[in-house]
Order: structure tokens, then sequence, then C-alpha cells
């Protein structure tokens, strides 16, 4: 790997923190290492919940790196979009809670990559978030038009894509892109009491709603149905349900282990 992330554990929240400066500009081995990075996260039982953040102040993810793409064939440029969409989908599709702390400038990939997280919280600051691929004669390619769209309704996220248009913190959480903005001054401790908060409960019961809603939603109703009652019996089985249930019918609170 090139040393551009960093992982640690604070509890059972996992970070995957983004280090390639000057602006984390996304290419092809930066991808892989973040997806080897998540990997690990995702496959360590002592982490419930994996944010992606930056240690770079002003920029969570500025876009792809555009060097590289001018340097590409077609072929090349079909197979790394691919290898991109694919790396992105592992991280939306994961077992797991993810959240995308943003700090700074999400742009073109970086923004693709915090659309393909649960969550999206973001610091105070004047920085845009947004999808310009349009102004350099392109679109995005790792999932934008796909999952802004699903977001925000296929026509505001034409509207947003087709104008190139980038978006304060603000903006993105008025049109429920973002889900909060933090007021604390400390980054940090805001992301850190987040992600605490989405970790608390039954963790795996948050698991299973999740796959069911994913694997579900976009399949007619009567497979959707199947999806939802295949998560509902391994949610059931789990030692969370019997204590959960059982703390209702004792009237006490539960103490749940994510097991």
């Amino acid at each position: 790997m090139n040393n551009w992330t960093d992982v640690k554990l604070n509890g059972n929240i996992g970070y995957l923190i983004l280090d390639r400066a000057p602006a984390n500009a996304i290419n092809r081995q930066f991808v892989e290492e973040i997806l080897n990075r998540f990997d690990g996260l995702s496959n360590d039982n002592r982490c419930d919940v994996i944010v992606i953040s930056s240690s770079l102040p002003k920029f969570f993810a500025a876009g792809a790196d555009i060097d590289m793409i001018l340097k590409f064939n077609r072929s090349e440029s079909e197979e790394t979009t691919r290898f991109f969409q694919n790396s992105f989908n592992k991280i939306a599709q994961s077992r797991k809670l993810t959240i995308a702390a943003i700090n700074g400038f999400a742009l073109g990939g970086g923004f693709e990559l915090a659309l393909a997280c649960d969550y999206r919280i973001a610091a105070e600051g004047k920085y845009v978030l947004g999808l310009p691929e349009t102004t350099l004669g392109i679109i995005p390619g790792a999932g934008g038009t796909q999952r802004l769209s699903r977001l925000i309704g296929a026509h505001n996220a034409f509207k947003m894509i087709a104008a190139g248009r980038s978006i304060t913190a603000k903006e993105a959480l008025n049109m429920e892109i973002l889900d909060e903005i933090s007021e604390d001054e400390n980054f940090d401790d805001f992301v850190y009491n987040f992600a605490s908060k989405i970790a608390k409960g039954a963790i795996r019961a948050k698991e299973f709603a999740k796959a069911a809603i994913l694997q579900g939603v976009d399949r007619p109703i009567e497979k959707g149905l199947d999806v939802e009652l295949k998560a509902f019996l391994g949610a059931f089985s789990t030692e969370d349900a019997k204590e959960g249930l059982s703390s209702f019918i004792e009237k006490r609170k539960p103490n749940f282990k994510g097991r």
C-alpha cells in the first residue's frame, strides 16, 4: 500500500482516514487502498460502525485524478471506471453501518464515495459538494448518477449533474443529502458522538434492516417481501432479539450485546 490511508478503533467505532495530500484526489491505487482498509474494518468483530473521514483540513476528497483520466484509452477507462463502481458498491453494500464524515470539499469521485455511505455528516465551513463532471465534458462514473438520483429523485439529480452544480453543506442538508451539520467546534467529537448513537442498541437488527432495504428496494414487492422475510429470520435468530423481546415483557431496559 501507499500509506495514503490510516485506520484506528475508538471503542466499537472504526475509522478509515483518507490522507493523500494535497486533496485526496481519487485514482485507482488510492481506491484499492481504501477498499483494502475498509475490508479490514468490515472483518474486525470489534468494529460495529465504520467512519470514513479525512486527515486533510480542507478536503474530504476533491474528485478524480484528472491526469489519470487524460492518459486513458477507451478500454482502460472502461476497466478502471468499472473498478471504481464495484469498489464503492462494496462499501454501499457492506453489512456494517457506514458514515462519511465530510470536513471539506467533496467533489466528483469524493462525493460519490460519500454517497456510498449510509450516513453523511459534515462540518460547517466554506466548501462545496457536488458532481461537476459535465463541466469537463464527462459524467460521473463511480455511482453518482445512480445514488444521487435514488437519494433526491431523478429530476433533482439530473438538474444538479447536468449543470455541474456544486452546493454548500447547508444546501445539501436541505436537500437531505446530508443527515446533519456539526455546530460543534470540534468536528472529531461530533463525529464520534454521532457514530456512537448509531452503534447503540441492537446493532445486528440494524444491519439486517439495512440488508433488507438495499436488497429489496429495486425489486417487485413480492421479491422484496421474500428478502424481508429472510432478513427478519436472521434478526430473530440473534441473542439480541431474545434479549429485546424478553426485556419488553419483563418491563426492563434491554442489555444488547451485538450478538
